[in-house]
């Protein structure tokens, strides 16, 4: 008898797939920040404005997240992109506690409700796009 190779596993495969997602959705934020951060350094803009800026990249972030990771899965689209979404925020939830001593806010759970429709509607997309056809 062979034994079985643990990263054939569908609960493996599907790990390995939103590791990617996440990794994508944060590189995608970074450089939407990157692109803020310009911004805010070129034009005078008011400092109520960059708590809507920061949540924009994370949404932004999080739709390219849901939609990786609804493209890597291949179906169920809302589901797999709002979980997609659920761990990006964790993870940027993570590195706010540790750098900034962020605290839980209502704020914070609204920016989670963002990033999470946002990525269900970056997985929908993913799953129901086609291939462009090239018709004869």
């Amino acid at each position: 008898m062979k034994p079985k190779n643990i990263t054939s596993s569908p609960i493996m495969d599907l790990v390995k797939k939103m590791a990617i997602a996440t990794l994508i959705g944060a590189v995608s934020t970074f450089i939407v920040l990157c692109a803020m951060a310009l911004i805010l350094s070129v034009k005078d803009i008011p400092t109520t404005a960059i708590s809507a800026m920061s949540s924009t990249a994370a949404g932004i972030g999080a739709f390219a997240a849901g939609f990786a990771a609804a493209k890597l899965y291949k179906k169920r689209g809302a589901i797999i992109g709002a979980a997609a979404g659920a761990i990006l925020f964790i993870v940027i939830f993570i590195a706010s506690l540790i750098i900034a001593g962020a605290e839980l806010t209502v704020t914070v759970l609204l920016r989670l409700v963002l990033m999470l429709l946002a990525a269900s509607v970056g997985g929908i997309i993913a799953v129901n796009m086609r291939g462009r056809r090239k018709k004869i």
